[in-house]
């Protein structure tokens, strides 16, 4: 999850709320450490570890610890980031994005392009997560939902 809160943040948050245990990871132990501490402020039952999800071992540590603390693996967010970065994303720097987003004519083009001409905020994602799974979704199968804030294109 990374620091400052985002969309993995919103989704733990969501989850938690609704009474799951949640596991975060990030790279970086001080990330994990902030939002544990975060999520437990908020009574969120949460476990929080390092993890490279890029490597194979730290991907089978967490799914490890997952299950020893859970007993299991009932929902899985896989929340790693997508990079602009041209190349092995894994030589990419933090910086990419926050580079990205500080430039306002690309944000305000972004913008043009939403029906609803803003940013999305993490809690709507995060929201969206939990509902699909809960039980309220439960006729939901097979389908793909964007939340794109009326971006007309699909991947």
């Amino acid at each position: 999850i990374p620091f400052p809160p985002r969309i993995g943040l919103a989704a733990a948050q969501a989850l938690g709320r609704r009474g799951a245990h949640v596991v975060v990871s990030s790279r970086r132990q001080a990330n994990v450490d902030k939002a544990v501490a975060l999520l437990q402020s908020q009574s969120i039952r949460v476990t929080g570890t390092t993890c490279n999800v890029g490597k194979g071992e730290d991907r089978e540590k967490l799914v490890q610890l997952t299950v020893d603390q859970c007993g299991g693996i009932d929902i899985l967010v896989s929340n790693a980031a997508v990079n602009p970065f041209f190349g092995n994303i894994m030589d990419s720097t933090e910086d990419v994005w926050d580079k990205l987003w500080e430039n306002e004519d690309i944000v305000d083009e972004f913008k043009k392009q939403l029906s609803i001409k803003r940013i999305g905020e993490p809690e709507e994602i995060g929201g969206t997560i939990a509902f699909l799974c809960s039980d309220e979704a439960s006729y939901i199968t097979g389908e793909t939902i964007t939340v794109t804030g009326g971006m007309g294109c699909r991947l």
